[in-house]
């Protein structure tokens, strides 16, 4: 995932117009945007992330949210074992928003889990590592108590027992039915 940045004065018309061609050329994981007002001018300041390489339209409908033609398949994206991780972690996630009462994504989004389910190990540093991919207030914010959550429910889960080995002699065998 990659950052744009926009300052935008108010008046400038010609530079929200570029902003606007960006937003609709690609694929829009996460936007923000800030008023400044200086003695000398008011600008919005915007950030921008979004999917590098994706073009061809925005992945938020008008309210913000995604569009379903839009959606990533993270199960083609990921490998078996990230998108294990993946979806035990969108778990978690959901758990964390709902104590909160507040909406999965505010947590981390989709894109950002996705990153954080690449990881081999999770813990706060290698989340916070991240930096880069994931927006720095959510991960101020959230890593911490993530990973602390994500550990609680590993040691929460029984641990499947192993199967009997077979005795020195006996032949395993297979049952069909």
């Amino acid at each position: 995932m990659q950052f744009k940045h926009y300052t935008i004065s108010v008046f400038d018309t010609e530079a929200e117009e570029e902003m606007n061609t960006f937003l609709r050329s690609h694929k829009i994981v996460d936007f923000e945007r800030r008023l400044l007002e200086t003695p000398r001018n008011t600008s919005w300041i915007y950030c921008i992330q979004y999917i590098a390489g994706n073009t061809g339209g925005s992945t938020f409908a008008a309210a913000g949210s995604f569009a379903k033609k839009d959606r990533i398949d993270y199960k083609t994206v990921l490998d078996e074992p990230q998108f294990a991780r993946f979806e035990r972690y969108r778990t978690v996630r959901r758990s964390l928003a709902d104590k909160e009462n507040q909406p999965a994504y505010t947590i981390f989004n989709d894109a950002e889990l996705a990153e954080i389910a690449k990881l081999e190990e999770l813990t706060e540093s290698n989340v916070r590592s991240l930096g880069k991919v994931i927006n720095e207030k959510r991960l101020s914010k959230n890593a911490k108590v993530f990973c602390e959550a994500v550990n609680t429910a590993a040691e929460s889960q029984p641990v499947a027992a192993k199967a009997p080995s077979a005795a020195e002699g006996d032949e395993p065998s297979l049952q069909m039915g």
